[in-house]
């Protein structure tokens, strides 16, 4: 999908594939340490 056809800019794009990545290094990161969520860590969820 190109993306500059639904007016999304280069900046943005940038913006979307680094906080991207930034999300998949850090858990890739996390479940290769097997870090565990602390429990009165509250877990929120996302309707789709």
């Amino acid at each position: 999908m190109d993306l500059r056809k639904h007016g999304i800019d280069d900046r943005e794009i940038l913006d979307i594939c680094q906080i991207t990545s930034y999300f998949n290094f850090v858990n890739r990161m996390a479940e290769g340490l097997q870090v565990n969520l602390e429990l009165d860590f509250p877990i929120i969820e996302i309707d789709s």
